[in-house]
């Protein structure tokens, strides 16, 4: 036969459980409500700025695709100039600068 102390302690265990479960369903509505109130047709149809595509997702005014695109010629590019100012240090005295004001006119 149980004692009364070990059923009240097993109600209290079954309780925290309950509380605990109805937390995350309150969290998973939560979610789906949020998912729900998205207007997608807002996020559709922005225009990358390089290629004029409508897309979903926009980093910098760019489409996935171009910013990738970008982060790959500026990477290429510091490599070639690091190349070029080691074997070349005094041909190339302003040619940093000049890059550096290009990338902030872009």
């Amino acid at each position: 036969m149980t004692t009364p102390s070990s059923l009240q302690e097993l109600r209290l265990r079954l309780v925290a459980a309950l509380r605990e479960r109805l937390a995350e369903l309150e969290d998973d509505e939560a979610r789906q409500a949020a998912w729900e109130a998205t207007n997608w047709d807002l996020l559709v149809g922005v225009p990358c700025l390089k290629c004029h595509q409508e897309t979903l997702r926009i980093i910098k005014g760019l489409c996935i695709s171009c910013h990738n695109k970008q982060q790959e010629r500026a990477y290429q590019t510091a490599d070639r100039l690091s190349k070029v100012l080691k074997r070349y240090p005094q041909l190339t005295r302003g040619l940093r600068k000049k890059l550096e004001r290009r990338k902030e006119r872009a």
